[in-house]
């Protein structure tokens, strides 16, 4: 049995950064958390959660160790933002949220629980410590419906990278397991499906991470393609190419994400999506531009004369294409 659920509001790290109010309730977006720095700040303490957090290293983190003179008022800013967008809450649900400031830091005074990349360390530690296969798959398959996205999505800075580097890793080991528990138990259809659903959320990652980090996902993503493969060969005995799955079909249109910030129901990985289709295109030759630049001058001799030229590119992963 897994101690302390979601509570009451609810803050979305593995994705867009958003605050919502209850399970199921009314969200506000990233947008209505202000600007960037404002939501990076946010994201800083809700990753401390209930740990107080050195002004000089919120400085640090916000400004990437190179922070403007007026760093310190700055920051007193941000924190009356984030302040002002808790109050929102506040108000709607009754729970005091405040951004406490003492021992020369600040504080975000909220269970971590209540904070899906928080909830998803603690629903892995359960599943890691369990004995069981069936619980275990369980817990594995309620971390990952918390995944939505990117971590982390869209803000900037060195330590949202190395966090969003970190979780996006620990996730997809999270779904590489959930996957090799489930074949057998589940219909391989269902597997197929939530592979298909992360798979954009991991080739996105590896354009908002620092390229020193990106070799490690995109051998997961490798990892998970063939994971994909396996799953779409047992349902329909033919696995589809590789080529197909990095640049091919498009995800049938189960609808748009409802407003707010809906919780997927416990013990159930996926949506109602038709588990044969493909995930969305993936960016091609993500991290690729020296090889690119390589390509580009070896055509740019060739044109105008009688010339060809061949081009093989090739190598793990990302996409393979010859010119």
């Amino acid at each position: 049995m897994v101690q302390g659920e979601v509570a009451s509001p609810v803050f979305r790290l593995l994705g867009p950064v958003q605050v919502g109010v209850g399970p199921g309730g009314v969200g506000l977006s990233g947008v209505g958390l202000g600007p960037r720095r404002q939501r990076l700040l946010l994201a800083v303490l809700l990753a401390e959660a209930g740990r107080v957090v050195s002004a000089e290293g919120l400085v640090d983190r916000l400004w990437d160790g190179v922070p403007p003179r007026s760093a310190r008022s700055s920051l007193q800013s941000l924190v009356s933002g984030v302040r002002g967008c808790l109050r929102g809450v506040t108000d709607t649900v009754g729970v005091d949220l405040r951004v406490e400031h003492g021992l020369g830091g600040y504080l975000l005074d909220v269970d971590p629980l209540s904070v899906d990349l928080h909830l998803f360390r603690h629903l892995v530690a359960c599943a890691d410590a369990g004995s069981d296969d069936a619980e275990t798959a369980d817990l594995l398959g309620r971390a990952l419906e918390l995944w939505r996205g990117v971590p982390l999505d869209g803000l900037p800075g060195c330590w949202a990278e190395r966090i969003r580097h970190t979780v996006s890793v620990a996730l997809v080991d999270v779904l590489v397991r959930w996957a090799r528990f489930r074949v057998g138990p589940v219909p391989e259809a269902a597997v197929a499906e939530c592979i298909a659903r992360h798979l954009p959320h991991l080739t996105a990652c590896l354009d908002q991470v620092a390229p020193a980090d990106r070799g490690v996902l995109e051998g997961r993503v490798e990892e998970v393609v063939g994971l994909l493969q396996a799953a779409h060969s047992a349902v329909d005995g033919a696995a589809p190419s590789r080529s197909v799955v990095r640049s091919g079909g498009a995800v049938s249109s189960g609808g748009a994400a409802p407003a707010g910030l809906p919780v997927a129901p416990s013990g159930s990985v996926g949506g109602q999506r038709p588990a044969s289709q493909l995930p969305r295109a993936v960016h091609p030759f993500v991290g690729r531009d020296a090889e690119l630049g390589v390509l580009d001058d070896l055509l740019a001799r060739s044109r105008g004369t009688r010339e060809v030229t061949s081009c093989v590119v090739t190598g793990p992963p990302g996409v393979v294409v010859c010119v």
